[in-house]
């Protein structure tokens, strides 16, 4: 089991009281919703009880197209509400997989380094390893295999 689950197992239980709960077509009546761990429900014995105040409670926000700078940029996605960043090539590839599975962030999903050609602007900008690069049919056969 990973350190994310694990911690997330142990989190208490949350009762969010007098919310108005979004589900992507209508802002409901005002009710409980409790978070215990990585579970959502209706049972709130023994949980934390935080007054929503009538507000509303929207679902994790999701980023569909990020190119993640550093811990200060997962930071703020996660203060405005993006549970979920998908990042479009940050460079170096360790840089991302540094950022990943942080308890409390959001988390970030990527398809790794894309292909891009000899010659190419992102070719010439980055340092492209020679197997990135796709000249031809074959190039392309082995980039896709190695996915």
């Amino acid at each position: 089991m990973d350190t994310k689950s694990e911690t997330l197992r142990k989190t208490k239980k949350i009762a969010l009281i007098n919310v108005r709960v979004f589900d992507g077509q209508v802002i409901r009546e005002p009710s409980t919703v409790v978070i215990d761990g990585e579970l959502i429900g209706t049972d709130s014995e023994g949980a934390q009880v935080i007054d929503g105040n009538g507000g509303i409670l929207l679902p994790g926000l999701i980023d569909a197209h990020i190119h993640l700078e550093n811990e200060d940029t997962l930071r703020q996605m996660s203060k405005f509400g993006i549970t979920t960043g998908l990042d479009m090539a940050t460079w170096p590839p360790s840089k991302l997989n540094n950022l990943r599975n942080r308890v409390g962030m959001t988390d970030i999903r990527s398809p790794g380094v894309p292909a891009t050609s000899p010659g190419s602007l992102h070719s010439c900008i980055l340092p492209f390893p020679a197997d990135e690069l796709v000249a031809n049919p074959d190039d392309a056969k082995s980039y896709i295999a190695r996915r």
